[in-house]
């Protein structure tokens, strides 16, 4: 009789996921849409199949992509699918829908948080934009959910250890920015384990081997460790307080557009930091470590994006909470609750419950855009098809392949980068890229994440001659005389090899301080 019991409270288990499945899909359908980033990467995965390798512009090796097993999981995708827009909503949907599934089933039991939690995930507006958008999110709340699944349910031992290493690794592997959800964790594991430290070193460096493969291909390949959006978007030389200044407008930003990821994450971390259960307060600490990140680095230009993880982890530090875990809500107080978090949710801006294109151009504060919305008319799944008939954009950058163009300078490069093929260079004033300008620091006024360089007297010539070098300022000139060895040399000769070391360790900066001193660039 009991195991009748069981097996009824199962299926009614099985029952409510599948219906909370069905309305997340219905919402997530509605609210698909495709970033002109996300075509950055497609323009990769779309070399990578032709034969070009993994690299922007056909003519030089360069990482433009920040989330290389995002761009390798698009790969089945787009060879199955082949439509460039599809591939993002569906993978998107694939990756999304088994990470929702996760949640429900291992983390949230009973009907009632099961309830309250579906009303969560679709009252944030950043875990729903970015559950879309054909950007790596949705396979980064995979692997939280993942990781945070295993952690919180196994007891220490050297075989968890390998396996939690392994989660962050590819968690990393999608995005090295989210090793520091990761990173309290893995330092209490360690602890842990301290009677066994070597064994258990050993054991998470064997966990992070498809990472460290990874680093080792790249500097090979690309001859540097991290992409060259790093560059572009890290190294500008602006000051310190002015990106403070900006991570702070990000956070801000936030609470005024989307009235439910802050507070929820916020809530989360408040109740986990002042329980005893030290797992769950190291997740917490992985929060505050990556937000810290966030603020040091100046947040980004995509509302909300950069919150859709830790807003995942944070959800399951509530559902995982002792104090939590064992409050049974009568039915009257679950729908007041869920009533609550709709409402703040239908308040936050440009709801996506009820979404449509904006009307009147998208607002803008502080370099932060709602950036669904500046691409929802024309990018989403539910307007206007066949898209590249329809997109001026798209129209340009076909003309520009059919006619044999060598160069373009453009400021927005997916879409365009994509639809004009690898064989027009294309030159995108950000520096997303520009092996050389990415490297330069800051000269004029900035918009968070878009970093604008000068361009040197000679450049815009060399690339339009071949990577002729004609820059005149001789200091950069023999710089990018020494970059061109990297990026277009002989894969393994020794002179690369050797130039690919001597630039990791600095010795040819100079050259570009020395460039720096004598402003010899074009207005």
């Amino acid at each position: 009789m009991r195991w009748r019991l069981i097996k009824i409270d199962m299926t009614k288990q099985r029952l409510w996921i599948v219906v909370f499945l069905l309305i997340y899909l219905l919402v997530l359908i509605r609210n698909s849409w495709a970033s002109d980033d996300a075509f950055i990467t497609l323009r990769v995965a779309d070399n990578i199949l032709h034969g070009y390798g993994p690299r922007w512009n056909g003519a030089e090796r360069v990482q433009v992509f920040t989330h290389p097993l995002w761009t390798l999981s698009l790969l089945p995708f787009y060879k199955l699918i082949q439509d460039p827009f599809l591939t993002l909503y569906v993978a998107c949907a694939f990756f999304s829908l088994i990470a929702v599934f996760c949640l429900f089933a291992w983390f949230s039991p009973r009907l009632s948080t099961s309830m309250i939690i579906t009303v969560l995930l679709l009252s944030s507006k950043s875990f729903m934009d970015y559950s879309s958008s054909g950007l790596e999110n949705p396979l980064s709340h995979l692997l939280v959910i993942l990781f945070a699944w295993i952690y919180l349910r196994e007891a220490f031992s050297e075989k968890r250890i390998l396996l939690l290493s392994f989660i962050a690794c590819l968690s990393t592997f999608n995005r090295i920015d989210s090793l520091l959800l990761f990173l309290p964790a893995l330092v209490l594991e360690l602890w842990q384990l301290r009677a066994h430290f070597p064994k258990a070193l050993g054991l998470m460096a064997l966990g992070f081997l498809p990472m460290i493969l990874w680093e080792i291909f790249s500097l090979l390949y690309y001859g540097f460790p991290f992409p060259n959006t790093y560059y572009a978007k890290l190294t500008t030389g602006i000051p310190q307080t002015d990106l403070y200044r900006q991570g702070w407008f990000y956070f801000i930003n936030s609470f005024k557009w989307d009235h439910v990821t802050l507070p929820v994450i916020s809530l989360a971390v408040l109740f986990s930091l002042f329980s005893r259960e030290r797992k769950v307060i190291s997740l917490a600490l992985g929060i505050l470590f990556y937000f810290t990140y966030l603020f040091r680095i100046g947040g980004d230009f995509m509302s909300g994006r950069f919150f859709s993880a830790t807003f995942v982890l944070a959800l399951v530090l509530l559902l995982q909470l002792s104090i939590l875990k064992n409050i049974k809500l009568n039915y009257a107080a679950s729908f007041g609750l869920t009533a609550v978090v709709l409402f703040l949710g239908l308040t936050s801006f440009m709801p996506h419950l009820f979404v449509r294109a904006a009307d009147g151009g998208v607002p803008e504060e502080q370099g932060i855009t709602d950036e669904k919305m500046a691409y929802y008319q024309c990018c989403s799944l539910l307007n206007q098809w066949p898209r590249e008939n329809l997109l001026p954009v798209a129209v340009k950058a076909q003309m520009a392949r059919s006619e044999k163009e060598r160069i373009v300078v453009r400021t927005s490069v997916g879409i365009y980068g994509y639809y004009a093929g690898p064989d027009v260079y294309i030159m995108d004033k950000v520096c997303l890229g520009d092996p050389l300008r990415a490297r330069l620091p800051v000269t004029w006024k900035w918009r968070i994440g878009h970093f604008e360089r000068h361009y040197p007297v000679g450049y815009v010539e060399t690339i339009e001659n071949g990577f002729e070098n004609q820059i005149r300022e001789a200091h950069l000139h023999e710089y990018y005389d020494k970059l061109l060895i990297v990026t277009r040399g002989k894969l393994l000769s020794p002179e690369r090899l050797k130039t690919i070391v001597e630039f990791n360790l600095g010795k040819y900066d100079y050259l570009i301080d020395e460039y720096m001193q004598s402003k010899d660039w074009e207005k």
